[in-house]
């Protein structure tokens, strides 16, 4: 089924959009439903009817990755769980596999990270590889970006008193010594 990515025609005060007068339609407005590939325990594709009566791929469940080690040697592994996904960071936590998000993988007994370099809702399958890069999750970024919020930042105003009291505070000192 056709999904329409495109603007209202109405905007928020209720009148209506010029913009989206000039044409009802347009293909590149046209898109599909998304394929939310999960990690469960076994593969399970579709096949959707594509343009030029092409078909394509989508991966609805996923069981394996085929990754890419540092060498280049490119082998299968089970995928244990998504532990990062930049897309949404709610796809972490319902183990949703998009482009761009890390996954834990288990190669021969050890626990792996790999970043996703595929489509799997367009492709059909998950290539991936090794990820060697520290893995901070979404709500420690956020927690962080909070801390810095709360700490409050000086003014110049309150700077240049600081530095005019430290000033008199030096003048009188050495005006005692005299």
């Amino acid at each position: 089924m056709t999904q329409w990515h495109s603007k209202s025609r109405k905007k928020r005060s209720g009148g209506f959009r010029n913009s989206v007068n000039r044409s009802t339609k347009k293909l590149a407005w046209k898109g599909g439903t998304f394929a939310a590939t999960k990690v469960e325990e076994k593969d399970l594709k579709t096949s959707i009817r594509a343009r030029g009566n092409n078909l394509k791929q989508k991966l609805k469940t996923a069981k394996t990755v085929s990754f890419t080690d540092l060498k280049g040697k490119t082998s299968k592994a089970a995928i244990l769980s998504v532990l990062e996904n930049p897309a949404d960071r709610h796809f972490a936590r319902r183990d949703i596999i998009t482009k761009g998000g890390i996954i834990e993988i288990e190669v021969s007994g050890k626990k792996v990270n790999a970043i996703v370099t595929s489509r799997p809702g367009q492709s059909g399958t998950i290539s991936a590889k090794l990820y060697e890069g520290k893995i901070e999750s979404v709500e420690k970024k956020a927690e962080k970006e909070a801390k810095k919020a709360k700490k409050p930042e000086k003014t110049k105003k309150e700077t240049k008193k600081a530095k005019k009291v430290k000033k008199t505070e030096k003048t009188k000192e050495k005006e005692q010594k005299d």
